[in-house]
């Protein structure tokens, strides 16, 4: 296992300084307690992915270790992505799927650090996130991931492109990792790679995409541009609800809490100066839920 988290932190391509960090503690766990990580990844499986037995295995050696828990939080995914990328070899799936994955892995170890200046994941990725990725229930497909997903509370079919979504259909939810450019082109491969791989389950129905962010609320179209990848984004739906968030806080904007004022607050490309302009004349987060069907090569939302 030692040797496996080593070979993954060569695939993550974290900066120098902190790939030594993470390299460190990695070998301080396996050094002191060899037996820790095989255990807690084994709980961790065993359970179906209940994060408190394995986070009290954790936190119980956190104060001899001298790392902080939200770094072993990560040796913790980190281990635990070789049963992963095991089983996604006996399924047959690509090799891309699994550094699509790490994009995805490095990409919230980079935002935590931005926000909570400490290296690792923040308890929500253990406890909700990554085990949809080690449970096989979220796939990460170029750009963007898709969830196998069924709605809680919708009691009410949806119709888009001519075909009725029952409240109990399984849909296909995307989430939208920030590693780069939402645009046109990352999109549109990103939606032909989950129809090839979910086409086989579909039977005779169409491939319905779903979508709950604050990127589908309505508003945004009131302080973004018209030719933004984010409106763009919007028009690949059917919106059918957009509803305030006041609570949102823009962080993954702004790489911090937004607070009108505050001369911390980075305003340095359109979006954040926009966005700012907008909050502080009295504009309300929120966000909206939207839907397309997808048939290989064309959107359909009317």
């Amino acid at each position: 296992m030692r040797t496996y988290y080593h070979l993954l932190l060569d695939k993550l391509h974290f900066s120098p300084e902190d790939d030594a960090v993470l390299r460190h503690a990695g070998d301080l766990v396996f050094e002191q307690f060899p037996t820790l990580m095989p255990r807690v990844v084994g709980m961790y499986y065993e359970s179906d992915f209940n994060h408190e037995p394995a986070l009290a295995e954790l936190e119980s050696v956190q104060t001899l270790l001298n790392i902080p828990i939200n770094t072993l939080r990560f040796i913790l995914i980190a281990c635990a992505a070789e049963r992963m990328q095991s089983a996604y070899a006996e399924h047959g799936y690509t090799e891309e799927m699994f550094t699509d994955f790490l994009k995805d892995l490095r990409c919230k170890v980079k935002t935590h650090h931005t926000l909570e200046k400490v290296l690792g994941l923040p308890v929500s990725s253990v406890s909700y996130w990554y085990p949809l990725f080690l449970g096989l229930k979220l796939f990460a497909l170029g750009r963007l991931q898709y969830e196998i997903y069924q709605r809680p509370n919708i009691t009410e079919p949806i119709t888009v492109g001519g075909h009725t979504v029952q409240p109990e259909d399984i849909v296909r939810f995307i989430h939208i990792p920030a590693i780069g450019p939402l645009d046109r082109e990352a999109r549109m491969d990103s939606y032909r790679k989950a129809y090839e791989f979910f086409k086989e389950d579909l039977g005779d129905k169409p491939f319905v995409l779903y979508c709950t962010s604050w990127l589908l609320y309505e508003r945004n179209r009131e302080f973004m541009s018209p030719n933004s990848n984010i409106v763009d984004f919007m028009n690949d739906f059917k919106i059918v609800k957009s509803f305030p968030v006041p609570s949102i806080d823009y962080s993954c904007i702004f790489n911090m809490p937004y607070k009108s004022g505050d001369p911390a607050v980075p305003k340095d490309n359109a979006l954040r100066r926009s966005l700012a302009a907008w909050l502080d004349a009295g504009g309300v987060p929120g966000g909206g839920d939207g839907y397309f069907l997808f048939d290989g090569e064309t959107i359909i939302n009317d």
